[in-house]
């Protein structure tokens, strides 16, 4: 039975907002893979109602511009530099002791 326009589009549509999600299109292969896909489009779905995966591709390009851009825009995502703030730190020279000169003793007096 042929697939009529209406499940054409709901095809494209279903998959160009999976796809917009995602933020890119995969293979063939990599989608029959998913295990977050929509489980009513599986490839054997894609295959019957668009005819093969370029097709189907294809028909969001066409069908659902909007999709299709969003799909191809990377995502911008502001993120603020943070501010490091240099410690205050005073660093203070080495303490040397000081080092005392001989001083000649003291004599003492025997007399006294």
């Amino acid at each position: 039975m042929a697939a009529t326009r209406g499940q054409k589009i709901r095809l494209s549509r279903d998959l160009g907002m999976f796809f917009a999600e995602l933020g890119f299109i995969p293979g063939r292969k990599e989608y029959s893979f998913m295990s977050n896909r929509p489980k009513h489009i599986t490839v054997k779905e894609i295959d019957r109602i668009a005819g093969s995966w370029s097709s189907a591709i294809t028909m969001i390009q066409r069908e659902h511009r909007e999709l299709w851009d969003m799909i191809h825009t990377p995502i911008e995502v502001k993120q603020e530099k943070p501010v490091v703030k240099a410690p205050n730190l005073k660093i203070d020279p080495p303490k040397v002791p000081e080092i005392s000169l001989a001083k000649p003793a003291k004599a003492e007096k025997k007399g006294e």
